[in-house]
């Protein structure tokens, strides 16, 4: 994945089950984020209900200041291996609107 596609902002979310240890959840990913990040990056809790009546927990958040997605993003692109990077570059023009993803 090539650092220089323009990023707009990055939405980040993620899913805590009751089963689930909410911390756990929420270091899991913060490891995703680069270090300097990971103290700056707010998530928005909302509470859900699952179809059978389960508590579900949804964090959010979106990350819109430039160089802090751009860096998001080329840490993700760190962690994937070349066999992913191909099969997502095959695969990207199904998930693109417009020229956005």
């Amino acid at each position: 994945m090539s650092s220089k596609i323009p990023i707009g902002y990055i939405d980040i979310r993620v899913f805590a089950h009751a089963t689930e240890e909410v911390d756990k959840v929420l270091n899991a990913v913060r490891n995703i984020l680069p270090p300097e990040l990971i103290d700056i990056v707010a998530f928005k809790k909302t509470n859900l209900t699952g179809h059978h009546g389960n508590p579900i927990i949804l964090f959010e958040t979106r990350i819109k200041e430039k160089n802090a997605a751009q860096t998001v993003f080329e840490k993700l692109s760190l962690g994937l291996s070349t066999l992913d990077k191909e099969l997502l570059n095959s695969e990207i023009k199904q998930h693109l609107d417009k020229g956005n993803l």
